[in-house]
């Protein structure tokens, strides 16, 4: 469908939701955070950057903080991904 320009396209996946990643003592935002920099680092063979806001309110003065999911530990992951061994 194309209206105003924008192209829509939705893919359904069913495969597995959070309860396997959860049952694999995972974190689904994390999870998803990950299979983003894999799929970007597949097509253009670099981390893409990302921001994320996160919330300290719980702690003293608490307030909107942010999170950056292209770190090293990111880069290793998704290099031993395209790893053959």
């Amino acid at each position: 469908v194309v209206e105003n320009g924008v192209h829509l396209h939705v893919l359904e996946f069913d495969q597995f939701g959070k309860t396997l990643i959860k049952n694999a003592k995972l974190s689904p935002d994390g999870f998803v955070q990950m299979a983003l920099q894999l799929a970007y680092y597949s097509q253009h063979n670099r981390l893409c950057l990302t921001y994320e806001s996160s919330h300290t309110r719980i702690f003293r003065k608490g307030r909107t903080e942010t999170v950056r999911s292209a770190s090293s530990d990111a880069l290793t992951f998704v290099q031993s991904m395209h790893d053959p061994d």
